[in-house]
């Protein structure tokens, strides 16, 4: 009877394992999908090229000043998207804090309550899942606060040569001649 007893205790601690195991999994789906998500410009090496191109690389004096107006919006909009982006798996990477101290609670118990080398290997190595787990919240979390303010140091840069753009256009001109001014009916100065 003992022989069984031990046989259907360690496959119940094998289906917490296997439980824990999706859960940990299911997670990292999770904040993948939110990584998936991002606003305006993406994760994608070879679309972050073409929009940052587009976006922040092409002003010059001749542009217009809608097409300067609409590349300053779209510029700002990444910038808003990026913190929103960084705010949401911030958010993510909080709201799993209860789950992952109730599976490290599980999983340092099955550790401590195995009975064989083999179970605590398993139990061990679920916990070097859990830590994998959160070190890939932290990487997303690090990676996206970075996007966030990669953009917005773009969009000052962009600013910036916006500026000089349009003070070479507006210097091109000389309208400016000065000229006596009557104020109050007096003449001269």
């Amino acid at each position: 009877m003992t022989e069984f007893y031990k046989m259907t205790r360690n496959c119940l601690k094998c289906e917490k394992s296997a439980s824990t195991l999706s859960s940990l999994q299911s997670t990292i789906s999770q904040t993948t999908a939110l990584l998936a998500q991002a606003q305006n410009i993406a994760y994608s090496v070879q679309s972050v090229e073409q929009q940052y191109q587009q976006s922040y690389t092409s002003v010059s004096s001749g542009m217009s000043d809608s097409a300067l107006f609409s590349q300053a919006q779209t510029r700002w909009q990444n910038s808003v998207g990026g913190f929103e982006d960084a705010l949401k798996l911030q958010a993510r990477v909080v709201g799993n804090i209860p789950s992952d101290s109730s599976a490290m609670t599980q999983l340092v118990s099955a550790s401590q309550d195995s009975t064989g080398a083999l179970q605590a290997a398993q139990a061990g190595n679920q916990l070097l899942a859990l830590q994998s787990r959160q070190l890939s919240d932290i990487q997303a979390e690090l990676a996206a606060n970075g996007r966030a303010t990669a953009l917005e140091r773009a969009r000052n840069a962009a600013t910036e040569a916006e500026s000089e753009a349009q003070y070479q256009h507006f210097s091109q001109y000389n309208a400016y001649s000065p000229t006596s001014v009557s104020m109050f009916g007096s003449s001269g100065n």
